[in-house]
C-alpha cells in the first residue's frame, strides 16, 4: 500500500482569523496568542514548512465579509491544500435556523445579524472548489458550538432564540447529593 501523500508547503495556502476582543461579549485574550502560536507552527518546518507568505492572518475582523473575501482569494492560490483556523466566540440562531455564527468584534447577543455566518464561508469554498479542481481543504474551528457545521444541508432544528456564549470548558452538572 502507499503511504499518502502529504500536503506540499509550496502549493497550500492558511487563514487563521481569530478574535480576542469584543465590545459586548467576554473577551478571550488567549486568542491573540493562538494565532501567534499557528502562524508559528505552520511555517515550521518540522511540522508543515508553509512559507510565511501563504499564511493570511486576520486578526479582529470588523466586517464581515473580510474572511470570505481572504478564504476565497488563498484558495484561488492554493494549488495543494486550504487551511481555515478560526478562534473565537461561536454562537447559534436556533431561533431562525440553527447555523453557526462566529462572533466578530462588535457582535450583539441577540443579533446574529452582527456576526459572521459560518455559512457565508461554507458557500465561498464551496464556489472556488466547484470552480477549480478538487483540493484538500481542513477547516479547524476553536469555538462553542462548532458540531453545528455541517457540509450537507440538514433539517433545521427549532431551538431557543438565541444561545449566548457559554463557558463550553465547565459543563453543568447537578450539585452532589449531601447525605
Amino acid at each position: 500500500m502507499t503511504p499518502p501523500r502529504l500536503s506540499d508547503p509550496l502549493g497550500s495556502r492558511a487563514v487563521l482569523v481569530g478574535v480576542d476582543e469584543f465590545e459586548h461579549l467576554d473577551d478571550v485574550p488567549a486568542v491573540k496568542n493562538n494565532l501567534i502560536g499557528m502562524r508559528d507552527a505552520l511555517a515550521e518546518s518540522s511540522i508543515w514548512g508553509l512559507p510565511p507568505e501563504h499564511i493570511t492572518t486576520v486578526p479582529q475582523p470588523m466586517e464581515a465579509r473580510t474572511v470570505p473575501d481572504a478564504v476565497e482569494d488563498a484558495y484561488a492560490r492554493a494549488t495543494d491544500t486550504l487551511l481555515l483556523y478560526y478562534a473565537g466566540h461561536g454562537l447559534t440562531d436556533g431561533e431562525f435556523s440553527d447555523e453557526l455564527l462566529l462572533a466578530l468584534p462588535h457582535t450583539r447577543e441577540r443579533r446574529p445579524d452582527s456576526a459572521l455566518r459560518y455559512e457565508d464561508i461554507r458557500r465561498a469554498l464551496k464556489r472556488e472548489r466547484t470552480a477549480k479542481a478538487t483540493k484538500r481543504l481542513v477547516v479547524v474551528l476553536d469555538c462553542c458550538y462548532a458540531a453545528r457545521v455541517s457540509w450537507r444541508r440538514r433539517r433545521v432544528r427549532r431551538g431557543p432564540p438565541w444561545t449566548p456564549p457559554s463557558p463550553c470548558s465547565r459543563p453543568v452538572r447537578p450539585p452532589a447529593r449531601t447525605r
